[in-house]
C-alpha cells in the first residue's frame, strides 16, 4: 500500500509539473501516437473520437510484433491540479493478471503518458509505473 501511495503521489507531482498554459481540446488527442523511444514498454496509442466519447487502443513492446492491448474508454476532462486549463485523459485496461492504468496529457504537440501496472494477488512482480513521450508519426 505504501508503494501505491508513493507512486500516486509521484504521478500527481509529475502531472502537476506539466500543466502549462498550453490547452488541448479533446480533438487534439485524436490521432495515432508513437513512442519517441521505441525500445520497450508502451509503443503506441491510437485515440479515436466517437461522438462525444473517446476510445484508446494501446500497444506494448513484444517480439516479433507489438502486443495489442485492445480498445478501452478514454475519459477526458479538466482535473484542475493547479490549473483550470489542465486537460487530461484517463484509461484502464484489465488483463486478468494485471491492470494497466494510463494518464495522458497533451503537452506542446506531444503526448505525455504515464502507465501504472498493478499485478494480481499472487503474482511475484512488483507494481510499477513508467513515463513515456509520444508524438504523431
Amino acid at each position: 500500500m505504501q508503494h501505491l501511495a508513493r507512486v500516486s503521489g509521484f504521478t500527481i507531482v509529475v502531472v502537476g509539473l506539466v500543466c502549462t498554459a498550453v490547452f488541448a481540446a479533446g480533438s487534439d488527442f485524436s490521432s495515432l501516437w508513437v513512442n519517441v523511444d521505441p525500445t520497450g514498454g508502451l509503443t503506441k496509442l491510437n485515440i479515436t473520437q466517437l461522438g462525444s466519447d473517446y476510445l484508446v487502443e494501446g500497444f506494448g513492446k513484444c517480439h516479433p510484433t507489438d502486443c495489442e492491448w485492445g480498445a478501452t474508454s478514454l475519459r477526458l476532462g479538466e482535473y484542475g491540479i493547479g490549473d483550470s486549463d489542465c486537460t487530461w485523459g484517463v484509461a484502464v485496461w484489465e488483463f486478468g493478471w494485471k491492470s494497466t492504468k494510463l494518464i495522458i496529457r497533451h503537452v506542446r504537440g506531444m503526448l505525455l503518458a504515464i502507465t501504472y501496472d498493478v499485478y494480481a494477488p499472487g503474482d511475484p512482480r512488483e507494481d510499477r509505473y513508467n513515463i513515456y513521450f509520444l508524438m504523431k508519426p
